[in-house]
């Protein structure tokens, strides 16, 4: 399957090879749920799907062309086959569904078939999910829903029972690296920290300095973690706690890399070499330190509070370092 701009979609082999045996065989589930992180090419599938639907291209495998009229209307976001709703404020809501389901009501207008993408589907009020669910149970013909959600424990199970998922992986770091500016300094930091979003990553770039300032940041709360004095230096970072455990995430994981020999192919951080070289922690310590700062990352995903999370994290840090 191939973008409007006739690129390949990249990093989402497996989804798109699924998609594409539908197109080939011409034989489409009535609803489908991509389920990923935001950045990863959701909603780019989802529009190429949409046109792939309506694309007069003869060869299914070279759906969508992005030549013909339908892809050309497509791509400028005006083909009458093709609707797209998004959350307001937040959420998906009854009117925005009763009104795509009245416009459902009428034959297309134009193309086979007609292209519904619902964007935040994990955003759904519940009198929203409950008026789709009843387009589900009873799909209009020739027509194709296509969900994107984030968090698919948030999607109702009846709503979810109701479509075919689609999974969308987090990229590899050399792809998101690639997908990045040219101009970009040091893509590879961006796409270590981007958790395989290129969304995230272009977000990271423009905000160069302050990367690299927290950074720093990171590693000298590590390598100053031996002294007793710095079990307590964490709780000072709690503003930008998450950032702070990203990077330092990635500082450690570095260092082991380093330690057992792979660090030309593999290290993040290969412009602080002789920092690499310094540390003097050993394996034991290091995994330790890992592990307690990928729980301290988890435990502040879930919304626990940052101060509460670093006042646990830093005496554990300054074990680690002992260790």
């Amino acid at each position: 399957m191939h973008t409007l701009e006739g690129s390949e979609i990249l990093g989402q082999e497996t989804a798109v090879r699924q998609l594409e045996l539908a197109l080939e065989k011409g034989r489409f589930h009535h609803a489908y749920l991509f389920v990923g992180p935001e950045g990863v090419g959701r909603r780019t599938v989802a529009r190429a799907l949409a046109a792939a639907l309506n694309c007069q291209e003869v060869n299914p495998g070279d759906r969508p062309c992005g030549r013909c009229s339908s892809c050309l209307r497509a791509r400028a976001g005006n083909h009458p086959g093709i609707r797209e709703i998004e959350p307001e404020k937040d959420s998906l809501r009854l009117h925005q569904v009763r009104q795509v389901q009245e416009e459902l009501r009428f034959a297309p207008l134009a193309g086979e078939y007609r292209a519904v993408i619902i964007g935040a589907a994990d955003k759904l009020t519940l009198e929203a999910a409950n008026a789709l669910l009843k387009i589900l149970e009873e799909p209009p013909a020739a027509t194709v829903f296509i969900l994107v959600a984030t968090d698919l424990a948030l999607v109702p199970a009846t709503v979810v029972s109701r479509c075919c998922t689609v999974n969308f992986r987090p990229l590899p770091e050399q792809v998101v690296a690639g997908l990045l500016a040219p101009e970009v300094e040091n893509p590879l930091l961006a796409a270590a920290l981007s958790g395989g979003s290129v969304r995230r990553a272009r977000s990271l770039t423009q905000e160069a300095e302050g990367l690299l300032t927290t950074r720093e940041k990171a590693i000298n709360l590590w390598e100053q973690a031996g002294s007793s004095r710095q079990a307590h230096a964490l709780e000072g970072e709690a503003g930008s706690l998450a950032q702070v455990l990203d990077w330092l995430t990635l500082w450690l994981r570095d260092l082991l890399v380093w330690r057992y020999g792979e660090a030309a192919k593999l290290v993040v951080n290969s412009d602080l070499e002789s920092r690499l070289n310094q540390d003097t922690t050993s394996p034991d310590g290091l995994l330790m330190a890992l592990e307690e700062t990928m729980r301290a990352a988890g435990a502040l995903a879930d919304n626990a509070n940052a101060q509460l999370v670093a006042g646990v994290l830093g005496p554990k840090l300054v074990r680690a370092r002992r260790n």
